[in-house]
């Protein structure tokens, strides 16, 4: 028998399954943000573009990327700057920057 939404709420903080059986598929948390934006402007782009609500705490995030992690790269490559690599856990990837790319 599955949970009413006042039992699915109850459960803090909310796991994987919990978060499936109240009808979420597993998404980045700059898909939920964007996905948000669509909700907020009556799922009209243009009014994402547009959007004025500077206050709000997704409103830097509403093209579906993090700001400030572009502008990090950018200004690394601008610098003629090289991105350090890091081996990481799983083997055959290196890490460039927060990026997985294949070794």
């Amino acid at each position: 028998m599955s949970k009413s939404r006042t039992e699915l709420a109850s459960i803090w903080p909310p796991t994987s399954a919990v978060s499936r059986e109240a009808g979420h598929e597993p998404q980045s948390p700059l898909r939920a943000i964007r996905a948000k934006c669509f909700d907020c402007s009556y799922y009209q782009v243009s009014e994402i573009r547009l959007c004025e609500a500077t206050g709000c705490a997704l409103w830097p995030f509403r093209a579906g990327r993090h700001p400030w992690i572009v502008e990090a790269r950018e200004t690394r490559s601008s610098e003629g700057g090289f991105e350090q690599e890091a081996a990481s856990e799983d083997e055959g990837t290196t890490l460039h920057g927060a990026d997985r790319v294949p070794a």
